[in-house]
């Protein structure tokens, strides 16, 4: 070969840069992860919250938060592909938000916002869409890099992620718990300015890996066109509740309410499940049970630990980390089936010897292992949800399952959890955390998210056997 040819060789423009590989990809999701948390958290869980109780009267600016949440889902699932893209959206439509949270002065003395001026209405409502907007966007770039990571067989990095994802919005209702008024000025939030930092950091690198040429667009397979479109009918499923309230008189809300706009949601939920596939739909209804299941054993831990005066966010980030690392295991399937089944069963006992609610267990809390129980169920959650996902990649169903269906899922499901805590004699409101639902309950779901776990892993074995 000439010296020339080697030069020319050299210099071709067709010459491919080196790829990112799994690592380098789930850290840096990983940290776009954290923008979820410290950038959208607050405000994403007006779309997906699975444990406070909704308003109890329909407003403009309710159906406009909800409204933006469905925009970015439907936009989300039509540029699955491009899911770096996503997370910079994402990252920037809560951004204005993430601001007045870090720096709360910028618009008024206390803290934001729970008061504010009555100028101040419209400002705060478009954040909070904003915001809103942003968190489905940035869910679904994760979920989009996930199924990407399982695709490409990176299969442990993808359930991580996805484990990651749901571990954020768990963690966040703990980090922005509402702490006890002060008086003055709240100072600056730095929680919220490192997680906002490292989610902006981790969209800004994914956006420059594209662009340089070192993170290839996923290739399209035949059946993602399908759950596309499934998504898309899908996406509206979180205005439903909104949408039925106004045929019913302003208000507090009735049984007969509650009963129809679960039962519609619940119903429409599950058409478009099947029409993606019963494995689809059972997957979905296995992540929805164990994050339903939270919310009853987290409210005892966390108050049990307020109670001691426990620091609670380490032992939060104890069971975060600990759930993302069991869920890249060889076994993810039948660990995270051991972990609900037995957490199932020790609610299942705490109800029978609190007296089966809420209100009883809480007054046994110094005999509670609160730390304990709190890891246990954020192991289990995260858990849950990470073994999965790669099993819904493989259907190219997984933007599909934790996105529209398990928002439909889970928003009928706290319509029923409310119904069931209205007509549970010991169970009462505590706090902003969590609503009001019976013990046995929340041992119920988590037992059906164990055997649902359990079934999959026998299948998934026998396949591969």
């Amino acid at each position: 070969m000439t010296p020339g040819a080697a030069t020319l060789r050299i210099a071709d423009p067709d010459r491919r840069p080196r790829q990112l590989g799994p690592r380098v990809i789930t850290a840096v999701v990983l940290a776009s992860i954290a923008g979820l948390i410290g950038l959208i958290g607050p405000e994403a869980r007006h779309l997906t919250d699975l444990s406070t109780r909704p308003a109890l009267e329909l407003h403009f600016s309710q159906l406009v938060t909800t409204v933006a949440g469905v925009i970015g889902i439907a936009a989300g699932l039509c540029l699955i592909r491009r899911w770096p893209w996503l997370l910079l959206a994402g990252v920037l439509a809560g951004l204005p938000a993430a601001v007045v949270r870090i720096w709360p002065t910028l618009l008024h003395e206390t803290s934001w916002p729970d008061r504010y001026a009555a100028d101040q209405v419209g400002l705060i409502d478009t954040l909070t869409a904003s915001g809103t907007m942003g968190g489905s966007l940035l869910i679904a770039g994760i979920l989009g890099a996930a199924q990407h990571l399982a695709r490409s067989g990176a299969r442990a990095p993808a359930a991580a992620v996805v484990s990651a994802m749901i571990g954020a919005e768990l963690f966040s209702r703990i980090l922005f718990g509402r702490p006890a008024p002060v008086p003055g000025p709240p100072p600056p939030d730095g929680a919220v300015a490192l997680l906002t930092a490292l989610g902006l950091i981790g969209a800004v690198l994914a956006v420059l890996a594209v662009t340089t040429g070192r993170l290839s667009e996923p290739a399209e397979y035949p059946m993602d066109r399908r759950m596309l479109k499934l998504g898309l009918y899908a996406s509206p499923l979180p205005l439903l509740p909104k949408l039925i309230s106004a045929f019913f008189p302003a208000g507090p809300k009735s049984m007969t309410e509650v009963g129809v706009a679960a039962t519609i949601t619940l119903v429409a939920t599950i058409a478009v499940g099947v029409a993606a596939g019963i494995g689809v739909l059972g997957i979905a209804i296995l992540v929805t049970a164990a994050s339903l299941a939270s919310s009853a054993p987290l409210v005892a831990a966390y108050y049990a630990m307020t109670m001691a005066a426990t620091p609670i966010l380490p032992i939060a980030a104890t069971g975060l980390v600990l759930g993302i690392a069991a869920a890249t295991v060889r076994r993810r399937l039948f660990s995270g089936a051991v972990v609900c089944l037995t957490l199932a069963t020790a609610t299942v006992l705490a109800h029978e010897l609190a007296g089966g609610s809420v209100r009883a267990l809480l007054t046994a809390a110094e005999r509670l292992p609160a730390g304990l129980i709190m890891i246990l169920v954020i192991v289990a959650v995260i858990l849950a949800a990470g073994a999965v996902a790669p099993l819904l990649a493989d259907r190219g169903a997984l933007p599909l399952a934790l996105g529209p269906l398990f928002t439909g899922l889970a928003l009928a499901g706290q319509e029923l959890m409310y119904f069931s805590g209205m007509n549970s004699s010991g169970s009462t409101v505590l706090g902003f955390l969590y609503g009001p639902q019976p013990i046995v309950l929340a041992g119920v779901l988590m037992g059906l998210a164990g055997f649902l776990l359990l079934h999959r892993g026998i299948v998934e074995q026998r396949r591969a056997g």
